[in-house]
């Protein structure tokens, strides 16, 4: 069974003095969730959530899981969602995720913070 498989770390960026806090004040371990085909390190036990929902285009139902976690004030989110039959291609799972999303090409700007852009 493929998973398509995202890690998301929110506030997405806080700069690299808060990171560094985070990561020297906590012990990381590899995580791994029964069935699935990935690991992760996280700075501590993660919640699980495990929904069963429709995907939009094709109405099939597939597996979603979030696990999360916090340390020093930093959000730790992977997002997990199964593939099942007829299998989406990569760019058609992004397109239905950013379906919703509306961008004003005039208002963006590239933005830098501590180096970071």
């Amino acid at each position: 069974m493929k998973r398509l498989t995202f890690l998301l770390v929110t506030p997405f960026l806080i700069g690299a003095a808060g990171v560094t806090q985070a990561q020297e004040g906590a012990t990381w371990k590899r995580y791994t969730v029964e069935g699935e085909e990935f690991s992760v390190n996280l700075p501590a036990l993660p919640a699980m959530t495990t929904t069963r929902a429709m995907r939009k285009r094709d109405h099939e139902y597939q597996v979603q899981r979030q696990l999360e976690t916090s340390v020093d004030g930093l959000l730790f989110t992977i997002e997990s969602y199964e593939n099942p039959k007829p299998k989406q291609s990569l760019d058609e799972f992004i397109s239905e995720r950013t379906d919703d999303i509306k961008c004003d090409a005039d208002g963006e700007r590239a933005v830098t913070i501590d180096g970071y852009s």
